[in-house]
């Protein structure tokens, strides 16, 4: 099955995921065109805007090691860190990561 699509990240209730008010999408056999997302934006950036305190940087950037900040949302490129990604999509038994609290 090959991944060649871009797909909106569902939770358990079948609503759309998001992270601050931006769609999280993720690799799909079957979808949109990856064009959706448009101009990749600087992740960093984004950190150090929307943390309440400076001092939890590597913690929120260490949340969001997989995440790729794009104009049209949040593309999930890999798996290392699944905490984030499983809590918002209800995926198993988690609870709600620590690091998302720094978040403004």
């Amino acid at each position: 099955m090959s991944k060649e699509k871009l797909r909106i990240s569902l939770d358990g209730c079948n609503g759309k995921v998001t992270l601050k008010g931006l769609l999280v999408y993720h690799n799909w056999h079957f979808g949109e065109s990856y064009d959706k997302l448009g101009q990749q934006l600087q992740k960093d950036e984004w950190i150090k805007q929307n943390i309440k305190n400076q001092e939890h940087y590597d913690s929120v950037s260490s949340m969001l090691i997989d995440w790729q900040l794009y104009e049209g949302g949040w593309f999930i490129n890999s798996y290392t860190n699944r905490h984030l990604y499983n809590y918002l999509c209800q995926l198993g038994r988690n609870y709600r990561p620590e690091s998302l609290s720094y978040l403004k």
